[in-house]
């Protein structure tokens, strides 16, 4: 990416939940990380990131020189009392002044001057910063947040100045909202898609061996939040079920209840009485995202059965450049994701009904018996993750970032 002589702006970044670096995972805080690190490249504009602190993102920090980290210290006495009393002005007395964290960034905030501020991920965070910063905000929204269904989406959708969406899907849910509001563009996310290739057969079974998988079994990969609304008990489900999945195919269950933390909840517990004494079912836990290459790369289909409207789907991505069939559910952008340009399908969309544990059953078993409809939808997918490259999302992000310049 070349840079053009234009006069750098000076952008703050708000994000939650997860530190910047991310040292402890999180889709979005990766998705960040990608134009920060190429911004270091090309040197287009100056960022001031405010973030939750952890020590390993501090020191990570250090070797940026044109992003600035200021890091909230989540755990300290002051901001857990911030936190208890933004909530009871909030929930109780519906008063929409910010969470504990937008309030604590405001203040943070209030001492420097910004052409625009990014609120990454959540809408409602900009509740806690305009009382301290007047300039334009934008709102990168990774998710299905704004929509009719939700009263409030109008009046935050007023609120900013500009929106972009991680995906055509969202962008068309906000005009829905508001169809004379025409400052909405699509960024679509994307990943360096080397580390998904390929690699040797022996590498992929030493790997195989590693998790105590069948070599000779089809592999169906699940990555993502062992969390109800992403569908992964009802994957289970549809596998146990038949009696020709489990002779003849293997399912690794990758990921934890949270990113970067070994939680638990009764959710999982009941995952995991479900598969107990299933030998070819694995259930990782969370593995660092510099790790899950390697997982792509032992599979040979990749299901994502989001439950909810899913904004994106990095997965789908993923899956596609390690060259795995895909099998979706028909959840907000993951249709469009597997639809190449010619309109052929990388994968099967399954409909979310009644007969939804069925119809998983179903598209799983079709694609393990069928292995040249798995090839053909794998090539077909590592065509198409072209499209969805780091480089083109970064080039993109920063052509939009240049279009808000105008008043």
């Amino acid at each position: 990416m070349e840079r053009d002589i234009i006069e750098v702006m000076k952008i703050g970044i708000i994000i939650e939940r997860y530190p910047l670096p991310p040292t402890k995972g999180g889709a979005i805080q990766t998705l960040v990380s990608q134009y920060l690190d190429e911004n270091e490249k090309v040197h287009l504009h100056d960022f001031v990131v405010y973030s939750c602190y952890d020590k390993g993102a501090e020191i990570q920090s250090k070797s940026y020189r044109y992003t600035k980290f200021f890091y909230i210290k989540t755990n300290s006495i002051k901001y857990k009392v911030v936190t208890a009393l933004s909530y009871f002005c909030n929930h109780f007395l519906h008063m929409n002044i910010g969470n504990g964290f937008a309030r604590t960034v405001g203040k943070k905030m209030s001492n420097q001057s910004f052409d625009k501020i990014i609120v990454e991920g959540n809408p409602r965070l900009i509740y806690g910063l305009i009382g301290y910063n007047k300039c334009s905000y934008i709102l990168h929204l990774h998710n299905d947040y704004l929509n009719k269904s939700n009263a409030s989406s109008l009046k935050l959708l007023s609120m900013y100045e500009y929106v972009f969406t991680i995906s055509d899907f969202l962008r068309k849910r906000i005009q829905e909202v508001n169809p004379n509001y025409q400052k909405v563009y699509t960024v679509n996310n994307g990943i360096k898609l080397e580390p998904f290739q390929a690699i040797d057969q022996n590498v992929i079974s030493s790997i195989k061996k590693s998790y105590h998988l069948n070599n000779g079994k089809v592999t169906i990969l699940y990555s993502g939040r062992i969390v109800q609304e992403k569908g992964c008990l009802e994957v289970i489900q549809a596998f146990i079920s038949s009696e020709y999945l489990m002779k003849n195919a293997n399912l690794v269950i990758a990921g934890g209840v949270v990113y970067g933390e070994k939680g638990h909840s009764e959710y999982l517990s009941q995952i995991q009485k479900i598969i107990r004494n299933k030998a070819n079912i694995r259930l990782t836990g969370y593995i660092p995202y510099q790790e899950m290459p390697k997982l792509y790369m032992i599979a040979d289909i990749g299901i994502i059965p989001t439950m909810c409207e899913e904004a994106f789907g990095l997965c789908a991505i993923e899956n596609m450049a390690a060259g795995n069939a895909l099998i979706v559910s028909d959840s907000g952008a993951l249709p469009d994701l597997i639809t190449c340009d010619n309109g052929e399908e990388c994968g099967i969309v399954v409909n979310r009904d009644n007969a939804y544990v069925e119809n998983l059953k179903f598209a799983m078993e079709k694609l393990v018996k069928d292995g040249t409809a798995r090839n053909d939808m794998g090539n077909l997918g590592k065509q198409n993750a072209g499209k969805y490259t780091k480089t083109n999302y970064c080039r993109r992000f920063f052509e939009m970032l240049n279009v808000t310049r105008s008043k």
